[in-house]
């Protein structure tokens, strides 16, 4: 006697846009929330992440500024910005994340970071990437507007270094990038993070069960 198999049901595909920028400390924790939150989803949905550049320092210049020079002037003063930091490393504990500012001497350019995502999105890397440049700032206290930094954090997530290093370099690549910031500017973005979950947009590091009930209700209604 014939077993027939039994086809599993297909899961319908959500598209998730994550704008974000890779020193933004909240960015980095409503990933973490997010990821959770799909984590519990997996067996109903399956999930296509694009990762969005935006720039919170889009006049930093290329080597980037000492962290507590600028943070100084950009809050108002040196102990304003440690207790800002406090409150970050607080809630990055509660989902597992370490806030290392100590180790963080500066405040890096992030362009080039984008343009790394942008060629780890062309290989399908793009979220471990994305993972690896957050530990690498927040937790090593690495300066991820570094060249020698990116390449490492590439290779270290299997992509080839040097068409990696092609793609920080590419005038192509630097145009695209350009491009996206433009474009998502001119919808209105302006603050990070930003979570497009199908046709609507969730912003701030939400709890993980706020965007589990956000993109079931989402889901239901596209």
């Amino acid at each position: 006697m014939e077993h027939q198999s039994e086809e599993k049901p297909v899961k319908q595909v959500i598209n998730i846009e994550i704008v974000s920028d890779y020193i933004c400390p909240w960015c980095y924790i409503g990933k973490q929330r997010l990821d959770q939150a799909l984590d519990s989803l997996k067996d109903k949905y399956d999930f296509n992440q694009t990762l969005v550049p935006f720039e919170l320092n889009k006049d930093m210049p290329a080597e980037g500024q000492n962290r507590k020079l600028y943070r100084s002037g950009k809050f108002g003063s040196w102990e304003k910005s440690q207790a800002l930091d406090e409150n970050v490393t607080t809630a990055g504990k509660t989902v597992g994340l370490d806030f290392n500012y100590d180790k963080i001497e500066i405040t890096p350019n992030t362009f080039k970071a984008h343009l790394l995502i942008s060629y780890a999105q062309e290989v399908n890397k793009q979220i471990e990437v994305s993972n690896e440049l957050f530990k690498a700032y927040f937790t090593d206290g690495e300066d991820i507007g570094n060249e020698d930094v990116l390449l490492k954090i590439a290779e270290e997530a299997g992509l080839d270094p040097v068409k990696v290093k092609e793609a920080l370099q590419s005038l192509k690549t630097i145009n695209e990038v350009r491009s996206i910031e433009a474009n998502y500017a001119m919808r209105g973005v302006n603050s990070v993070p930003l979570y497009i979950i199908g046709s609507k947009a969730i912003s701030g590091a939400q709890a993980s069960e706020t965007f589990v009930q956000f993109i079931t209700q989402n889901a239901e209604n596209d």
